[in-house]
This record gives structure tokens, sequence and C-alpha cells, in this order.
């Protein structure tokens, strides 16, 4: 998965340089880091080995949306 942002500032100014992190993972099992986000291209990938995604840990999930110029919780 890709996270893609755009920012309107000038593109040849600091201003307009975009950085990506993962604030916070709920729910926080069966680790607190299963997530990693490329800072400069948004590029998210599991770090953990695939038999740990257990549906039986977390039934359900919540879709993000951005909305603006918001930090977006994923």
């Amino acid at each position: 998965m890709t996270m893609t942002a755009y920012d309107a500032d000038d593109p040849n100014t600091d201003n307009a340089v975009l950085r990506y992190i993962i604030v916070r993972q709920l729910p926080d099992k069966p680790s607190p880091n299963m997530f990693y986000i490329d800072p400069e291209r948004g590029d998210i990938v599991t770090v953990i080995s695939p038999h740990q995604l257990d549906r039986e840990w977390a039934a359900q999930w919540s879709k993000c949306k951005s909305h603006g110029p918001h930090i977006i919780y994923i």
C-alpha cells in the first residue's frame, strides 16, 4: 500500500517537502510495530510474519480518510 499526499506550496521550497510517519497503530496486537512506512515515498509494508496477521486478534479494522491538511491516523 502507498500513501499519497500533495502540497500546494512551491515545490522548490522546503515548505513543499512531505514526510510520512505512523503515529499510532490500533489495535497494537500482536505487535505494536506491525507496519513500516517509508518516510519519503509513503510505501507501507508489514514487518512481521504473515501468520501473525491473524483475523482472530482483530476482526474489525477502520479505514481512514484525509479531509484536508491533517495528521492521518492509520
